[in-house]
């Protein structure tokens, strides 16, 4: 029978704080296991080779070989199968939600033409011990650890960060790691308590806490708490999407327009995205489920992100809290809360180690804390591409450079904050006398964004944006391998290698279906046409930078100058292996 929230009181009090607090950090310690193990098997700078791994055989099965991997599988072997209760089955509604959102997320992430390969026996691993879940919970830990090695190997590529960005994967492995330890637990720690419905508490707790930390990252922008939520000119972020493409069957006028109606009212979107990342730590109930689906859907709508993994998983935990009862104020104890704030004090550490130490850093690093807050900067600076082919120029959109289109976008953000990839755009280093700026305009110190609100105003000359020095372009062919930009080349190698397949160009035509960053990064205030796959085989691949400023009355072109060209080669010129499954 359901569950009353009173009664969910008296569970979570017969469970002794030591094992909440011990379940909570153990589910965090086994995130970071799986994130670590999987992402550094698959990662290039790992002991694979520097595209996706081995170059025959199943990706899975090799990691499955690894003794760690032997334990993990095995520690969770003696899990019984899902009870009759309908709070149990509430739980395997949830679990087997989240470990199919993981092997969807895989399976339909396609592209990866530079690797040769396209992993069909990963995928097939993948989409059958998803649905394996249903039916017994010993499935979970092989389907979420498939999952995370098809994924991370199939996004594997030479100048990719050192840390996954791919914000829903990350979102729902964290959860699931979570979800893995309660069903291990609960049949130790929590025998002779109705579990199944604490289990799902500390799934919500888990939940609670990544969002906490995105929130109160943005509180801690400023100097001050308040500083982001007062001064942040949210409507920056509305023209800047519009001038990387999405919306771009709008006018420019129209777009002006709404966003000098979104700063009348960016107090109160501020407001209520800092109400859905942390009031979780309030009042976890679905009332603010549905918010946080709704502030997803709005982010989407402004800025072409769609983060649907955490969409269809909040809805869903609506649905297991309704069906069960769970309808108070807050689904979480004293012990959980004070759990959530122990995490954010570790992650704020973190980040201090990350400014004195990086490699130890990135050792103790989970992408589940990979903060999204920054300042939204009226001044953007972004990389669009071009591509020449016997019917003509057309604009690429980065969207077809899946499964690293992602890595694309966040290329900036590498080289402004960490040096990295600086043969690849040689005018950065420059531009980083003026301000840290990439695609959107985000802006990571307030200093940086008061100035560049200052120049919105009027208040200061925005002459040192425009410094372009032409000489500093380059261009490279299939003997340049050691240059930065050289994975370039052998992508759009293995694109026009397959693009006589009738399936590939398919399957181009949405490469990461559902969805994720939508954006193609082609400027709505040009007139080059967007290329498809009908346009024929790539000749050329010209990159250029664009840096344009939002004064609030008008968007202003400051500069567009190509910063390379790449003379594609044909495949067989770079690579001897042959083209493969």
């Amino acid at each position: 029978s359901s569950y009353s929230f009173c009664t969910l009181l008296v569970e979570m009090d017969a469970v002794p704080h030591h094992v909440l607090a011990a379940t909570f950090f153990v589910g965090k310690a086994v995130s970071w296991f799986v994130y670590n193990s999987c992402w550094w098997f698959s990662h290039p700078i790992g002991n694979m080779t520097p595209y996706g791994g081995k170059t025959d055989g199943s990706l899975v099965l090799a990691y499955m070989q690894k003794w760690w991997a032997w334990a993990f599988v095995m520690a969770a072997c003696g899990l019984r199968g899902w009870g009759t209760d309908t709070d149990e089955q509430l739980l395997r509604v949830l679990v087997t939600m989240q470990c199919a959102v993981l092997a969807w997320k895989g399976v339909f992430r396609f592209g990866a033409v530079d690797q040769l390969r396209f992993h069909m026996a990963d995928r097939l691993i993948v989409c059958l011990l998803a649905p394996l879940v249903y039916c017994h919970p010993v499935f979970v830990c092989p389907s979420l650890l498939a999952s995370c090695v098809l994924t991370y190997s199939i996004s594997s590529w030479p100048i990719a960060p050192p840390y996954s960005n791919y914000l829903g994967n990350e979102f729902m492995r964290y959860a699931t790691s979570f979800s893995l330890v309660s069903l291990v637990l609960q049949r130790t720690l929590w025998s002779g308590v109705p579990s199944a419905t604490v289990a799902i508490v500390i799934i919500v707790a888990s939940q609670v806490e990544y969002y906490f930390h995105q929130g109160f990252g943005k509180v801690r922008l400023g100097e001050r708490p308040w500083d982001w939520l007062l001064l942040n000119r949210g409507e920056c972020i509305l023209v800047n999407s519009y001038l990387r493409g999405w919306h771009r069957y709008l006018s420019k006028e129209a777009v002006l327009w709404a966003a000098s109606n979104l700063k009348r009212v960016r107090f109160l979107l501020g407001a209520g995205a800092l109400a859905a990342e942390m009031g979780g730590l309030v009042s976890a109930s679905i009332p603010w489920y549905l918010l946080a689906a709704c502030f997803h859907i709005m982010v989407f709508l402004m800025t072409g992100i769609l983060v649907w993994e955490n969409v269809v998983s909040h809805l869903v935990m609506c649905y297991v809290m309704y069906a069960n009862g769970m309808l108070g104020f807050t689904c979480l104890n004293l012990t959980l809360v004070c759990c959530v704030l122990v995490s954010e004090a570790m992650v704020v550490g973190l980040e201090k180690l990350l400014h004195r130490d990086k490699v130890k850093a990135l050792m103790l690093f989970d992408s589940a804390y990979l903060l999204m807050c920054w300042w939204d900067s009226p001044y953007m600076r972004m990389y669009t591409y071009e591509v020449t082919t016997d019917q003509g120029v057309f604009a690429f959109p980065v969207t077809m450079f899946a499964p690293y289109d992602t890595f694309i976008t966040d290329i900036h953000t590498r080289m402004s904050y960490f040096k990295m990839h600086t043969g690849f755009d040689r005018q950065r280093s420059d531009d980083l006398n003026t301000v840290h700026s990439g695609v959107w305009g985000l802006l990571l110190y307030k200093h940086e964004a008061m100035k560049m609100y200052n120049m919105m105003d009027g208040g200061e000359s925005k002459a040192p944006l425009t410094l372009t020095d032409d000489m500093n372009k380059w261009a490279i062919d299939k003997t340049d391998k050691e240059h930065p930009a050289y994975p370039f080349l052998r992508f759009m190698a293995g694109f026009n290698a397959h693009l006589p397949k009738q399936w590939f160009r398919a399957v181009m035509r949405w490469p990461h279906f559902p969805g994720e960053d939508m954006v193609p990064d082609v400027q709505p205030l040009t007139s080059l046409p967007l290329y498809t796959t009908s346009n024929g085989s790539i000749k050329t691949l010209t990159i250029k930078l664009v840096k344009t400023f939002y004064t609030g009355a008008d968007i202003e072109m400051l500069d567009t100058t190509t910063i390379g060209t790449i003379d594609v080669p044909p495949l067989s010129d770079i690579t001897s292996d042959n083209l493969t499954t």
